[in-house]
């Protein structure tokens, strides 16, 4: 089997799905009064790419002296995904938190603790004995271009790593909309249908790079199942996985966000 047919995380959600319905998976109810907000599909919105409203790049390249850039693939194809992807989530997170929380996103960024995101979503094997974190840490701010090609490369398959574990973490959210609340699945699951988009798109671009993706993290992801924290409510951990998506995304404008077109 190539490698290329083993990344896809697609396969992922039917066994998570498979054996998390034959498991009792316990969480801890929020009973807070909720007063939901309007709730829009967002296949509706018709997201144009080269109308986002996203931030570009912040023009770091220029501040910092970057004069490299990716001379093989295509990461601006990859960059345009990532702001696609980032105007959905902004377009449904005020929703979101207003249902779940009763409040604005912006308060709930300020109220939950961003340190914590990290821990707050793992997958275990089948005993539940061997788990693993899903979303990933990423370096600290400010995110500028590395000054090398090289470095660029280096990025580049790190990036590819964060999106797989973000696509994971969504299948995750869906998981949690399906079997208990089915509020948001639609928005979730285009977000997660574009984050398989996104993976494609990299993927093509690290091969044309001549580099050699993560293979590991893969097998890690795809042979352990969702085991809910415990101690973190579905509607906390839905807030942390959308927070650490947009700023992988963010990641991904900011440091591609001015390499050129490849002839």
């Amino acid at each position: 089997m190539s490698w290329y047919s083993q990344h896809s995380t697609r396969s992922f959600l039917t066994l998570v799905m498979g054996v998390w319905v034959s498991t009792c998976l316990t969480q801890p109810q929020d009973h807070r009064q909720r007063s939901p907000g309007p709730v829009h599909g967002t296949r509706a919105m018709n997201v144009d790419p080269t109308t986002s409203t996203t931030a570009p790049a912040s023009g770091a390249a220029t501040r910092w002296g970057q004069t490299a850039n990716l001379t093989c693939g295509n990461i601006q194809e990859a960059v345009l995904d990532a702001r696609v992807l980032l105007d959905l989530i902004d377009a449904m997170k005020n929703n979101y938190t207003l249902y779940e929380f009763g409040t604005t996103w912006d308060t709930m960024d300020e109220l939950l603790i961003e340190a914590r995101d990290n821990t707050s979503l793992q997958i275990c094997d089948e005993n539940g004995e061997y788990c693993i974190f899903v979303l990933p840490n990423l370096p600290p701010p400010p995110h500028t271009p590395p000054a090398t090609e090289q470095g660029l490369k280096l990025a580049l398959v790190s990036v590819l790593g964060y999106v797989q574990r973000y696509a994971v973490a969504f299948e995750t959210l869906l998981l949690d909309q399906t079997l208990h609340e089915d509020i948001f699945a639609s928005q979730i699951a285009e977000v997660h249908a574009f984050l398989e988009d996104l993976i494609d798109t990299l993927i093509a671009t690290v091969l044309l790079c001549g580099l050699q993706p993560e293979q590991h993290l893969v097998r890690d992801l795809s042979v352990r199942m969702y085991k809910g924290g415990d101690t973190v409510l579905r509607s906390d951990r839905g807030f942390r996985v959308l927070r650490q998506v947009r700023n992988g995304l963010q990641f991904i404008i900011d440091v591609f966000g001015n390499n050129p077109p490849v002839p």
